[in-house]
């Protein structure tokens, strides 16, 4: 804002008439789920997709008027940091819990406490075991208009991940006996060992 504000002014001095114009580049406005027909409509006068939080905090989707250009991106803008914001306080929740635990493994290490660092150990660090084993790949839309998504899903993969467990166990299954691979593909114009990724 105090950019535009500086370039307006450089373009009146000394009281003469000056004139400027807003030049969005349609990849820098993606992220904030704004589409050149979403700037089109408006243009012509005509109501925006209009993005709106539910109680839930999905996005639903309905056409509104705005005033302004500035309306539309402080609205898009507002929605955006606020879906971010819940998805972190998800991954900060989850953040916590794995700080506690290596707390906990710190404590039991000073102490000597050999039975306690050993179960945590083998807790935090199990592998998958037996012969008959279940593979599950999650694949993700990393690309530009998705990014903003991509802190939310890996949220709703950790969730899934420990209902699997929680559901294998209730079963007297053993909930060491599958495996989880997460993939994500970005835009074309990334670099060709970028394009798409995997973890091991």
């Amino acid at each position: 804002m105090s950019e535009e504000v500086q370039i307006k002014g450089r373009t009146a001095r000394q009281g003469d008439y000056g004139s400027y114009s807003m030049i969005l580049l349609d990849k820098d406005v993606e992220k904030y789920q704004i589409e050149c027909i979403d700037i089109e409509n408006f243009r012509n006068g005509k109501p925006v997709r209009d993005l709106a939080l539910t109680t839930t905090e999905n996005i639903t989707e309905s056409s509104k008027k705005y005033d302004s250009v500035y309306d539309l991106l402080d609205d898009r803008r507002t929605i955006f940091f606020k879906t971010k914001y819940e998805a972190n306080k998800i991954y900060v929740e989850e953040a916590r819990k794995r700080h506690k635990i290596g707390l906990k493994l710190l404590s039991s290490i000073k102490s000597g406490k050999i039975d306690a660092i050993r179960r945590i150990l083998i807790e935090e660090n199990k592998g998958v075991e037996g012969s008959s084993v279940s593979r599950t790949i999650c694949l993700m839309d990393a690309t530009g208009s998705m990014s903003h998504l991509l802190q939310k899903s890996k949220n709703t993969a950790d969730i899934m991940f420990k209902r699997a467990s929680t559901i294998l166990n209730e079963n007297n299954i053993d909930s060491d006996l599958f495996q989880i691979q997460f993939v994500v593909y970005r835009n074309y114009c990334c670099r060709e060992d970028k394009i798409l990724q995997h973890s091991p």
